[in-house]
């Protein structure tokens, strides 16, 4: 059982890595294919060995082996977070789109994190998947069309964003199509109760709110799975 989470975690962290880079890249408008991996500051190519999630970081003791400039812990973060969210795999099913939004956040939460915003091509994927995992569930009803339409008109005529980010309430939404009220308002208060934390630790003015709500998932996996 042990060596199945392990490599369940494993397996994640890769993952996890590579949202990471598809955060950064896709804020920068940059190709995945074209551009490798290499320090963000002295632009120094990593070998394979700097590359390994969680152990590479722990090795270089978080700093770049070429320039030694501290390697953002958003990366440790991301490898981190994406071990937590294939812990919850069990078995080939359905149970993969609840996963695959898992990782969809954790991309937004370091967008979020970097430039206090998110691409709308993620929110799109998101509610593209979360469609796909009630249509295969069959638990698609007209509620949930009600409530994408509300989503959609947000897109379209945004009326909170003076108070709220431009992605936490579509997220909000997006999670009370998937997982109902209840579970979406515990979740919320999950991530509004580690946002004043944060807070409070942090005292920023701007405070990126979509990783708050990204680990309220884990609580809607918890209860899903």
């Amino acid at each position: 059982m042990m060596t199945k989470y392990l490599v369940l975690f494993t397996i994640g962290s890769v993952i996890g890595s590579f949202c990471q880079v598809i955060a950064i890249r896709g804020l920068r408008a940059a190709t995945l294919t074209t551009e490798p991996s290499h320090c963000d500051y002295c632009g120094n190519r990593l070998a394979w060995f700097e590359l390994v999630p969680l152990v590479s970081y722990l090795v270089l003791q978080g700093k770049c082996r070429h320039c030694r400039n501290k390697i953002p812990l958003a990366g440790l973060f991301a490898e981190v977070a994406g071990g937590c969210v294939a812990l919850y795999y069990r078995e080939p099913s359905t149970d993969l789109l609840l996963l695959l939004i898992g990782f969809l956040l954790l991309i937004m939460s370091l967008c979020d994190w970097r430039e206090l915003a998110v691409p709308n091509y993620l929110l799109g994927a998101t509610a593209f998947t979360i469609s796909a995992f009630l249509m295969v569930n069959n638990l698609f009803t007209i509620w949930h069309l009600l409530i994408f339409i509300v989503w959609l008109c947000y897109q379209r005529w945004p009326v909170f964003n003076k108070w709220l980010g431009e992605a936490d309430l579509d997220l909000m939404l997006l999670y009370g199509v998937l997982a109902g009220p209840t579970l979406t308002c515990q979740a919320v208060l999950i991530g509004s109760g580690l946002a004043i934390m944060a807070f409070k630790v942090w005292q920023r003015r701007q405070l990126p709110f979509v990783p708050c709500l990204a680990i309220g998932y884990y609580w809607i996996l918890w209860c899903l799975l």
